[in-house]
């Protein structure tokens, strides 16, 4: 067990809230470090996660695949859907398989780990962005809450972005150490 925490239960079964977490200075960020490097010492390279071939974007007409609206943002990345998508990962903690019109509420499943890997591998693309870098600590933090078989299919995307979830925090310590 991790003096991390927050990666020691299923966070698909029991969602953490985040909710004032207790701001731990640089001895939490020495756990984190380390909770992440052991995280990636268990992950094989594995195989990258396909990127998506494109598609339209939803024109708010009917419900919204999930899997269909990440094939669009993985071919061509539009910061005002990505920012959507991850206001209803904040929310809920949780993808589902598709949305409403408006992208308000979930259904379908919400285990399918290659979205949150997916969405993962959007947000490492500009960690600058502070929102998209909080938003991809929890998706890690739920991603490594699961049992290492359940990771088969995503391990090679999750080490990749874990690996610049890491370079990220590390610059963000230089500039203000």
């Amino acid at each position: 067990m991790s003096d991390y925490g927050y990666t020691d239960r299923d966070l698909l079964e029991r969602r953490e809230t985040y909710f004032y977490s207790t701001l731990g200075g640089a001895g939490w960020l020495a756990v984190y470090r380390e909770a992440r490097r052991t995280a990636l010492s268990h992950l094989p390279k594995g195989t990258l996660l396909p990127f998506g071939t494109g598609g339209p974007l939803p024109d708010g007409s009917g419900p919204i695949r999930t899997a269909d609206l990440l094939d669009s943002l993985e071919a061509s990345p539009d910061p005002e859907w990505i920012d959507r998508l991850v206001q209803r990962f904040e929310v809920t903690k949780r993808l589902y398989e598709s949305y409403d019109a408006r992208l308000r509420k979930g259904s379908g499943p919400f285990r399918d780990l290659s979205l949150y890997a997916r969405l993962a591998r959007l947000l490492a693309t500009d960690p600058a962005r502070l929102d998209w870098l909080n938003a991809l600590l929890k998706l890690h933090d739920l991603l490594l809450s699961q049992p290492t078989e359940a990771l088969q299919s995503v391990n090679g995307t999750l080490r990749e972005t874990v690996e610049c979830e890491l370079a990220a925090i590390e610059q963000l310590e230089r500039r203000h150490a």
